[in-house]
């Protein structure tokens, strides 16, 4: 869709209600990404890992990016939304001084599932064909700039962003591993004061 598009425009168009990015520090994605004209190329995304919750409901995807003789990393959350698309809800990522490596494979890592209770037979409680609406951009409240966090229905899959206004943060993908909590994925970012 960035290819064809424009990477603002498909940013826009796939992200959640609620998404969140940095610039430089957290803004609501709508409201930044409206009538911003698209760059003349797009970046070009090598996704290396990504980490599932055990319901699917919640993924982590982490890669590398270039653009032009600049290169860096990227980290996205996506969650599973009502209508059952997936759109993401954080989006970050930052230059480094060295491209980062190529992989030859994506690493998918999915979370340990939790012990579930039986759920009662009969039909789904909203019939067999219901389907939900797509929820719709609506007035969101004013946004935290210091911390935003989320996980999975289950709980098999976390994270957690605390940052500043100065583009400063930190990223946390906790999950359940080994009958464990554990920490899949620790970012820090410096801000640009």
């Amino acid at each position: 869709l960035a290819l064809e598009k424009g990477q603002w425009t498909a940013f826009a168009a796939t992200a959640a209600p609620d998404a969140v990015l940095f610039r430089p520090g957290m803004v609501y994605a709508h409201e930044w990404l409206k009538g911003r004209p698209n760059p003349p190329a797009p970046d070009q995304r090598q996704p290396q890992q990504v980490w599932s919750s055990c319901d699917g409901i919640l993924m982590v995807s982490h890669g590398a990016w270039q653009q032009g003789a600049i290169s860096g990393s990227f980290t996205t959350i996506w969650q599973r939304q009502p209508d059952g698309q997936y759109r993401w809800v954080l989006e970050q990522d930052e230059a480094a001084p060295q491209p980062a490596g190529q992989a030859d494979m994506i690493a998918a890592l999915i979370a340990d599932c939790p012990d579930r209770p039986k759920r009662p037979a009969g039909p789904p409680p909203h019939g067999p064909n219901a389907k939900p609406k797509p929820e719709k951009i609506r007035n969101l409240p004013p946004i935290d700039p210091m911390h935003r966090s989320g996980k999975s229905d289950d709980g098999s899959l976390s994270w957690e962003v605390k940052a500043d206004p100065s583009g400063a943060r930190s990223l946390t993908v906790s999950w359940k591993k080994d009958g464990a909590d554990r920490i899949a994925l620790e970012e820090r970012t410096a801000g640009s004061h």
